[in-house]
């Protein structure tokens, strides 16, 4: 309900720091296991000599992320479903089913994020170990392809480390994989952060487009989910009266689930 306030009041999106969101393994895992997986494939020897582990270890920061420092490159994500109407999800981020899906027009979406500076809009990509070393494989190619004739190591770590850090944004564990999740990147620059109430702790944010630009609703919008609750048609109203949205374009679950 917060997020809907929210987006609702200020007129922007809330991008949340990935720190903190639901999978207390975002960005952890993915990173880690490149780290571990380039000492041991048999990768060419100027793949040795890119120090593709020192490399990604310097852009992502994670040794001092995890030591409780920042990351030297953080980055906010505000998440998004291809299911408007998801029971686990209801459950999941529902609060037991209380809250809304808020429907985006992909179109005036794109458009919104082409004008963000360091954003970008993806689908997530579902996998495990093997989906890891075949791109650390990739990137360490591709970089070899690019600065092997000229022996530029400390280029090419460079390279290979950007791109896989790149895909790794888009990167979550296979058991999340029934959530369909799209996601807006923002990983540059030096917003304002803000703070919301979360589950067991304040959850800092940004909201897009920040300052004082101000984003339209109404063709942003398409449509708005009621998750299942007592006063289905008195919650649905007032999601109209507060987001000023037609009465045909905010509608209920469908699900009849009741955690009341």
């Amino acid at each position: 309900m917060h997020g809907l306030l929210g987006i609702a009041k200020s007129k922007c999106l809330w991008a949340t720091d990935y720190r903190y969101l639901n999978d207390s393994s975002e960005g952890s895992d993915v990173f880690r296991d490149a780290i571990s997986l380039k000492n041991s494939l048999s990768l060419s020897e100027f793949g040795r000599k890119t120090e593709f582990e020192g490399e990604l270890s310097n852009l992502y920061g994670i040794s001092r992320d995890r030591a409780g420092g920042a990351p030297s490159q953080p980055h906010y994500i505000f998440s998004l479903s291809e299911k408007d109407d998801q029971l686990s999800q209801w459950r999941a981020y529902g609060r037991g089913g209380y809250g809304f899906a808020v429907g985006f027009d992909r179109a005036a979406l794109e458009t919104t994020v082409a004008t963000l500076p360091g954003a970008s809009l993806g689908a997530c990509r579902y996998g495990g170990t093997r989906d890891i070393e075949s791109k650390v494989r990739e990137c360490v190619d591709a970089a070899a392809r690019e600065y092997g004739a000229s022996e530029r190591y400390v280029a090419a770590g460079m390279a290979s480390a950007t791109c896989f850090y790149r895909w790794a944004l888009f990167y979550k564990n296979e058991k999340f994989d029934e959530e369909r999740e799209w996601r807006v990147v923002v990983s540059s620059g030096s917003p304002e952060i803000h703070y919301r109430e979360g589950t067991s702790m304040l959850v800092p944010y940004v909201k897009l487009p920040g300052g004082q630009t101000q984003l339209d609703l109404s063709s942003l919008i398409a449509d708005i989910v009621v998750g299942p609750c007592p006063h289905p048609e008195l919650a649905r109203k007032a999601v109209v009266g507060t987001t000023g949205l037609s009465s045909t374009r905010v509608r209920s679950s469908t699900i009849p689930y009741r955690s009341w």
